[in-house]
């Protein structure tokens, strides 16, 4: 991601084990952070599920679900992604940002309006609940928007701020998983709703933050 590059440099030209440690965990978190959330999150998921004796079909729906919309949102954003990182680099290098914004908004919208179009027909076809179509879209517009996002964010080498905002989205995915599990609410859409609403305040926060 744009900008990264030149911030790991710094850390690793101190050779310490330290350095490197920090430097290693920084660019898997910021590089890998959704795939990394969403293993995570269908770990702890599965577990709870596990406990509870939920049969294993209602488990394979879940998990399908998000890593359909983690799946789909990487193949749709990877282009752009592609082709802003150098292009925001480019900006940097020249210390012209003006048009950084909108390049951001423009990028958001072909990709939400392509890859929306191109999962609702795929929704369209599946024999799962209305709901559940509906979460599932929504985990996957919400991140596409968080990878291009996340490579605006990272030139502004604000590293830190990443870091914290995939852990508050981390813990309020748990805590609604417990809510879910405790009051017995629906358990496939309690656990989807759960991870949604976790992406949604990571792309807040760093919204909000930056």
């Amino acid at each position: 991601m744009a900008g990264i590059g030149f911030e790991l440099r710094k850390v690793f030209k101190n050779r310490t084990i330290l350095n490197y440690l920090k430097g290693f965990s920084s660019s898997a978190v910021i590089a890998s952070g959704p795939m990394l959330i969403s293993i995570l999150l269908i770990i702890i998921i599965d577990t709870f599920l596990i406990n509870y004796d939920v049969p294993i079909a209602d488990r394979e729906i879940i998990k399908a679900s998000i890593m359909y919309a983690y799946v789909f949102s990487f193949i749709n954003t990877s282009g752009f992604v592609m082709i802003i990182s150098r292009f925001i680099a480019d900006k940097i290098f020249l210390k012209n940002t003006d048009d950084v914004l909108s390049s951001l908004l423009g990028v958001v919208s072909i990709s939400i309006l392509i890859g929306g179009i191109a999962t609702l027909f795929f929704y369209s076809s599946s024999n799962i609940s209305f709901m559940i179509k509906t979460f599932s879209y929504s985990l996957f517009i919400e991140l596409s928007i968080l990878y291009i996002l996340m490579t605006y964010v990272s030139a502004l080498k604000k590293y830190e701020k990443i870091v914290k905002s995939y852990l508050l989205g981390v813990i309020t995915s748990i805590c609604i998983i417990f809510y879910v599990f405790y009051k017995g609410q629906d358990i496939i859409l309690g656990s989807i709703l759960s991870i949604v609403v976790g992406y949604m305040v990571i792309i807040l926060f760093l919204i909000i933050c930056n």
